[in-house]
């Protein structure tokens, strides 16, 4: 049972001039929705979270709370530029019943972007961000063993506060195609494809460069920050593992369990294969691909840089490849 009784900090909230971590009650909530802020907005639900009286502490409290904790770190941090599979590879992995996957925590993504916040105040954050991953894994089911973060797409630029804080932990990076990006943007946007919504800065934006651009163009522009930052991490970090949508679902999580060291049985790949044939966001629903979009403006200087990342790729699992078409 959870050493606190099924509550977790989920939010920050400034009160009073104060930044303050509120609590949520999630009883033996197991986290297996696609993404954390549904498996939040089921917990609203429970007796606990409907009554007029909320719970706070305050930051330095997370770390208090969980100085006691022996927790592992993750077995695994997966980072992935949107729209390229991680969704279904987070869900692929959590199958395993010993496996616990935290799919875009929001308090964690509170407290990387906290030092952009106009209110920021030198606090801490990796600190408090490890006190709160300690705190998430903690036994629900009582079975898990193996902890897999998957970051927001955005996360990438936090790639070096990341392994400063787990300097032994693989660190998987999943892309695709730009152009497969852009299109299944085109149909919903993200929130790092709409100028604004994520502050420029972690982009590398200045705010006033991207206000006449069209929602494509500021996604390629987005993209092209994300590939060059994959490039610079396959190039330095040494657990670090490249993905490409086009490996497949099993694929995938055979790049993940080599990069890890973790062994499935036969069931557990049976189980695999056939989620895997199932939407990612909706898993009731049969995998499908179909759909128009709109042209797309130039892709010329992001095409480039998948380029060059596929041959990164392409050259660590075969030492002898050499060069592939542009």
């Amino acid at each position: 049972m959870h050493p606190y009784n099924g509550w977790l900090p989920y939010k920050l909230e400034r009160i009073n001039n104060q930044l303050l971590c509120r609590w949520l009650y999630f009883n033996t909530k197991a986290f297996t929705e696609p993404f954390f802020d549904e498996t939040i907005a089921k917990c609203k639900s429970l007796a606990f979270n409907s009554t007029p009286f909320k719970s706070f502490t305050t930051l330095n409290l997370l770390e208090d709370l969980t100085r006691n904790i022996d927790a592992a770190a993750p077995k695994a941090i997966i980072f992935h530029i949107s729209r390229c599979g991680s969704t279904l590879l987070s869900q692929l992995l959590g199958l395993a019943a010993n496996h616990l996957v935290l799919s875009e925590v929001p308090l964690f993504d509170e407290l990387l972007r906290l030092r952009y916040r106009p209110y920021y105040r030198q606090e801490d954050y990796k600190l408090y961000l490890k006190a709160a991953i300690k705190l998430y894994p903690q036994k629900r089911t009582g079975t898990e063993s193996q902890l897999f973060i998957k970051a927001d797409s955005w996360h990438i630029f936090f790639w070096r506060e990341l392994r400063e804080m787990y300097p032994d932990v693989p660190f998987i990076f999943l892309y695709r195609s730009p152009d497969e990006v852009i299109r299944s943007h085109q149909k919903l946007r993200g929130m790092q494809a709409v100028p604004g919504v994520i502050e420029p800065e972690i982009f590398g934006f200045s705010e006033n460069k991207n206000a006449e651009i069209s929602l494509d163009g500021y996604m390629i522009q987005v993209l092209e920050k994300y590939f060059a930052e994959f490039i610079e991490v396959s190039a330095k970090d040494r657990l670090s593992s490249l993905i490409n949508y086009s490996e497949g679902p099993m694929g995938m999580v055979q790049k993940v369990s080599e990069a890890t060291g973790i062994n499935y049985t036969k069931e557990e790949w049976a189980a695999i294969k056939e989620r895997s044939r199932y939407n990612a966001k909706h898993p009731h629903l049969a995998f499908s691909e179909n759909g128009r979009a709109e042209i797309l403006p130039s892709l010329k200087t992001v095409n480039s840089l998948y380029t060059k990342l596929e041959r990164i790729r392409l050259k660590n699992q075969c030492p002898n490849f050499s060069s592939i078409n542009e």
